[in-house]
């Protein structure tokens, strides 16, 4: 061990909500560690945090529901996590299920942007006849969750484990 860092702590100094961490990635073009925090609610949208390679807060940015894994762009300008919102209490009535989606942040504007899946809930049958794994009478931007994503040739790759599926 050679720091710790308490990021419950710096979520209140800073004005997020700090539940697990998920996951971390380096930007060695720009002297960055980047680290998935989720929303201490499971329900709410969680966090993408920068520090600076001695662990000290350098920036924040709001992501999706449950950031789960994130990753710099082979050119460190931007930032990109799957937002798994998957329903932590299983299935039920009066049981949350969030929206899936993807954060893109990018580094150099200062901002971020949730692409949830939305546009698909029209689709829903047409996905299922594709093999699209949905639950039933659920619809895809809700059913849909993120879990890994890789870029090459300038796109996006999510896996949506659950679903059978890659969104691009």
């Amino acid at each position: 061990l050679i720091k710790r860092i308490d990021v419950a702590l710096m979520g209140k100094l800073h004005g997020f909500s700090a539940g697990d961490i998920t996951s971390v990635d380096v930007n060695p073009q720009r002297d960055l560690v980047a680290i998935a925090v989720q929303n201490s609610d499971y329900r709410e949208n969680g966090s993408i945090v920068l520090l600076d390679y001695n662990g000290a807060f350098v920036q924040k940015f709001d992501a999706g529901v449950q950031p789960d894994m994130l990753t710099f762009t082979p050119d460190g300008s931007k930032i990109l996590t799957a937002n798994e919102g998957e329903p932590r209490e299983g299935y039920g009535e009066n049981i949350a299920d969030p929206k899936g989606s993807v954060t893109v942040v990018d580094v150099e504007a200062q901002e971020s942007t949730v692409v949830d899946f939305s546009a698909f809930d029209s689709q829903r049958d047409q996905l299922a006849e594709d093999g699209i794994v949905l639950k039933k009478g659920s619809a895809p931007s809700v059913d849909l969750e993120p879990e890994y994503i890789a870029v090459s040739g300038g796109k996006a790759y999510v896996t949506l484990q659950e679903n059978n599926a890659i969104a691009v």
